[in-house]
Order: structure tokens, then sequence, then C-alpha cells
């Protein structure tokens, strides 16, 4: 039986691996957001999961972060979405 997964919870999830990221490479939200090209209050939302991303804002991040979408998706997070989104 596939599980549903709400917009608000990929948020979540997304917001969470942005938090992980950020803080393994020591970075504060503020030097996030100046690497990505957008306001810090953007980076705060994001990873509270209050707001949906568009693929153009991930791509930003991603450039912030130094890592490839690719990169950014390959986590434990998002292996129940990856696995779910498959079997259909």
């Amino acid at each position: 039986m596939k599980k549903e997964f709400t917009v608000e919870y990929q948020q979540v999830l997304v917001g969470m691996r942005i938090r992980e990221l950020r803080k393994k490479q020591g970075m504060s939200q503020e030097a996030l957001a100046l690497r990505s090209g957008v306001d810090r209050t953007y980076i705060t939302t994001l990873e509270a999961g209050t707001r949906n991303m568009s693929i153009v804002s991930i791509s930003k991040v991603c450039h912030g972060l130094n890592l490839s979408l690719e990169e950014f998706f390959t986590s434990p997070l998002f292996e129940q979405l990856i696995q779910d989104d498959t079997e259909e």
C-alpha cells in the first residue's frame, strides 16, 4: 500500500535537509543566504518547512551549499518518497 506524503510533509523534509547540510558545513543561515543569492529570512522559512520551493530555489540553495541536486536529494530522508514514487 502506497503511503501518501503531503506537500507540507515534503516541505519539512526539504527544510530538514537544508539545515542538516548547512550545519554540517558550519555555515550560518545568513552565510547560506548570501552564497545562494536569497534573503536570510527565506532560508529560515525553508528550514522551518513553511515554504514550498521551486526547482530554481532548490538549485540556488544547492549552489550555496556547493552541491548538485543529486547530492541534495541523496539522503535517507528522501528514500521513502523515492521508493513510493517508483513503485507505481
